[in-house]
């Protein structure tokens, strides 16, 4: 993770300013948006006992190279930006905010042309009570739509012998439970 920090010589000679952080949620980094915060690793310390907080303000992904940027704010007793670059899986610690509904409530909507980012995770195919692990995202063209597509092979986890391909629009959302 690139850390940029800004110290002055006032904050420096200030009392240390006391942080009370929220309830931290390991979170998938895909699952991640911006304007969430986060606790982000420093030099001072054993992590997450030693951390900065930050807040993302942008993800960029890269589809090509399976890679997601999330970039930010430090905020709170130091002041800078930050920068980590992670693979999709990677588990980041994010404050939860006020509100927020438990993590096995919760759920994340992800457009079928995103699911790159979901591969290895669990999820529930439509109408049916059966839990799927995500294995393989690709780019199809599909001659029925005249157009391009996504086709996903999931396998069973009450299964493993079993697995299912399906081919779908790249605007459909699947829903995944329990990463957010």
């Amino acid at each position: 993770m690139t850390v940029n920090e800004n110290t002055s010589a006032e904050h420096i000679d200030a009392e240390p300013e006391v942080t009370f952080f929220a309830p931290v949620r390991p979170t998938v980094v895909q699952a991640l948006r911006p304007g969430d915060e986060i606790l982000v690793p420093t030099d001072d310390g054993p992590f997450p006992h030693v951390a900065q907080r930050a807040r993302i303000t942008d993800i960029r992904d890269d589809e090509a190279s399976r890679l997601i940027t999330v970039n930010g704010d430090l905020i709170g007793e130091v002041s800078g930006l930050f920068e980590k670059p992670a693979n999709p899986g990677e588990v980041l610690h994010r404050l939860v905010q006020p509100g927020e509904p438990p993590q096995n409530e919760s759920s994340i909507l992800v457009r079928g042309d995103k699911l790159w980012k979901w591969i290895g995770a669990t999820m529930n195919v439509a109408d049916q009570p059966e839990q799927f692990i995500l294995l393989a995202w690709q780019r199809v063209q599909d001659d029925e739509i005249d157009g391009e597509a996504i086709e996903v092979r999931m396998r069973s986890v009450w299964n493993p012998r079993k697995t299912v391909t399906q081919t779908a629009m790249l605007d459909s959302t699947i829903a995944f439970k329990g990463y957010r």
